[in-house]
């Protein structure tokens, strides 16, 4: 990434080109909810705020109250140009009220020029609550009685004042059919040298829009201190529509002196694809998630990508050029084909470049891909393809597609059967640590009496082993693992399925499906190509018992607070089992209980990520 921008500025300079890029502010986001989430769809509160910032081009150090157990002091927010205060003083039986201090940092911060947005629905409620006989006057409303004029009340809409910065011609509707949390209003009205700048729906006698009035936010500002203030007492979740949100947030940011118009971003949002495990010898997609972090639509982004097994060993590259991206839109860039080849771990990098672009930072994403050596793959869609024997194709059950692998189609099996099919193929094991057989199936088995089996033969059929004994009724699609670790030194590995019954019951039988042969190898397995340590102090430590039943405890260090978390576990044919977690950690040493007890036997990998680190270790399941 880094290459690129000095490309750019040399070419800049060398056609005397001048690219003015906006000043942007340091912007500190004090989430002060209690982490509530909205109870309509689990979002946490803060991230309506934190996303309209987000698409502003921001980027803003969060101060999460809860966490720090206290709130930023004057000498804290003098570190900032730009604080946006999300919702101190919601309850004050759920959060503890804005103290004393507090609201003498807040003074302090303002007096010295600082630019505040306040997004508080209840604090001048909170205020007639706790007693107290005026609101802080840095607040700036007149309109302050505890005989309850001032209570927090429903709103449907929120109409922008004619004439005012902030306001004019904006109407917001905050009733769109789904609720979200929030949709209330402070009634306030403005102080000596403040202004009004949304009220409540017109007509409505509660906000009486005559003479006198009452206003859902004011702003106030100071030629003297060069202090701003957007004072709002809706909430900021109750905006239902992210336009609406991101309009209101745009208007906020460029009163307040910064505007989004002038940013150029351009942000790499996701790698969709490849993901976390691909096969190998197999041409796998490369789309990546491409988005406008600002208000204007960006023009000519380039897109690349690189997979690399070292540093400095490329084994995919391609770029692609986007002509425009839309405002405030995700659009997906596909490029060529990534043609994996043999088993490896690769580092797969991407990023965009744009001239101009004013947060390189948000410019690129990485991760570690695991190439599986997928010996043999069918979903029995093309066929059977080279299967001999009994069994064949059916359209009664499938787990994807049309077709599934059955020992007797559209009948149950004979009484005093033993049918089998084997594929027709010798698979040389030598040079893998391991091989595991997967597949999806359903089975209706007379219990304990008909068995279906996993038949392996080590010498090109000359003689075969029986593995597996699946019996019972099991009617649901689900995965299933057979190890062939016992087999690796073998050069003629063949494969098959056989069902035998007795003379009592017969039933549908046993069907197959999403069948993978799927080899594996040292570097696969993270003992040279998964580093177990990241250079921040994320760190793979420990994985026990293992071999273990299927419960076993991960054990791994995250470097610092607030990051990015996931352990997900995949079989050996690249497939997603299990999420064990998904979520933000703080730094220190971490230990997570995997409960795969209703995994299959076999061999599995357990993928820690922590941001940009990953490692992967291997987990084997007996039964």
């Amino acid at each position: 990434m880094k290459r690129w921008w000095l490309v750019i500025a040399m070419l800049g300079a060398m056609l005397g080109m001048a690219i003015a890029q906006p000043v942007l502010p340091t912007v500190l986001f004090i989430d002060d909810d209690d982490n509530r989430t909205d109870w309509s769809n689990n979002k946490p509160l803060s991230s309506y705020t934190t996303d309209a910032l987000g698409h502003m081009g921001l980027s803003f150090t969060t101060w999460t109250v809860l966490d720090s157990a206290r709130r930023p002091d004057s000498t804290v927010l003098a570190g900032y140009d730009l604080v946006v205060w999300d919702q101190p003083d919601l309850y004050s039986f759920v959060t503890t009220p804005l103290s004393t201090d507090d609201t003498a940092s807040i003074a302090a911060y303002l007096l010295a020029g600082g630019k505040l947005w306040l997004n508080a629905p209840d604090i001048a409620l909170n205020y007639i609550w706790a007693g107290s006989p005026e609101c802080p006057s840095w607040l700036h409303i007149s309109s302050y009685r505890p005989d309850g004029s001032n209570e927090s009340i429903a709103i449907d809409s929120i109409i922008g004042m004619a004439g005012d910065p902030l306001g004019d011609g904006l109407l917001i509707n905050t009733d769109v059919g789904v609720h979200i949390e929030g949709e209330y209003s402070d009634r306030l009205r403005p102080g000596a040298g403040a202004a009004g700048c949304f009220a409540g729906p017109a007509g409505d006698p509660a906000w009486n829009h005559g003479d006198s009035i009452f206003y859902c936010a004011v702003r106030f500002d100071s030629v003297e201190t060069g202090q701003k203030l957007f004072y709002m007492s809706t909430a900021f979740q109750g905006i239902p529509l992210e336009a609406d949100r991101d309009t209101l947030m745009a208007r906020v940011m460029g009163w307040m002196g910064w505007s989004p118009y002038a940013i150029v971003d351009a942000r790499l949002a996701r790698i969709a694809q490849p993901g976390d495990v691909v096969s190998s010898n197999s041409s796998v997609p490369v789309a990546l998630e491409i988005g406008s972090g600002n208000l204007n639509r960006l023009e000519s982004v380039w897109v690349h990508a690189v997979a690399e097994t070292l540093p400095g060993y490329p084994v995919y590259r391609d770029s692609a050029l986007l002509d425009s991206v839309p405002p405030f839109t995700t659009v997906v860039a596909t490029l060529q084909p990534w043609n994996t080849g043999a088993g490896d771990t690769v580092q797969f990098t991407a990023w965009v470049s744009l001239a101009g672009d004013v947060a390189p930072g948000n410019d690129t994403l990485s991760k570690q891909v695991l190439v599986m050596p997928v010996l043999y793959q069918t979903g029995f869609e093309a066929g059977l393809g080279g299967w001999t024997g009994d069994w064949a194709l059916t359209t009664e059950y499938a787990s994807a597609g049309s077709y599934s692998f059955t020992d007797l189609p559209y009948q149950n099996y004979p009484l005093n059967s033993d049918r089998f099919s084997l594929l027709d193929t010798a698979f040389d094991l030598t040079g893998y640590t391991g091989a595991t057989l997967s597949f999806q199936h359903r089975h209706w088995l007379e219990n304990g009496f008909d068995f279906g089996y996993v038949m392996v033969s080590p010498d090109g059929g000359a003689s075969w082993d029986s593995l597996g004994n699946f019996t019972g009724l099991d009617t649901a699609w689900h995965g299933a693992s057979v190890d062939l670790g016992a087999y690796v030194a073998s050069a003629s590995v063949k494969i098959g399925f056989r069902l035998g019954s007795d003379a009592l019951l017969n039933m549908k039988g046993w069907f197959i499906d999403d069948l993978v042969l799927a080899g594996s190898t040292a570097k696969q397995l993270g003992a040279e190509g998964a580093p177990a340590r990241g250079a921040g102090g994320d760190a793979l430590t420990r994985l026990a018992p293992n071999p273990s039943s299927g419960r076993a405890a991960l054990t791994f260090q995250v470097g610092r607070d607030h990051s990015r978390v996931s352990v997900k576990v995949y079989n050996l044919a690249g497939q997603l089992v299990r999420t064990a977690h998904e979520g933000a950690l703080n730094a220190g040493s971490h230990t997570l209980r995997l409960d795969g007890s209703n995994l299959s036997a076999g061999v599995y990998f357990v993928r820690l990520t922590v941001n940009d680190f990953a490692a992967t270790t291997r987990l084997t399941v007996l039964r």
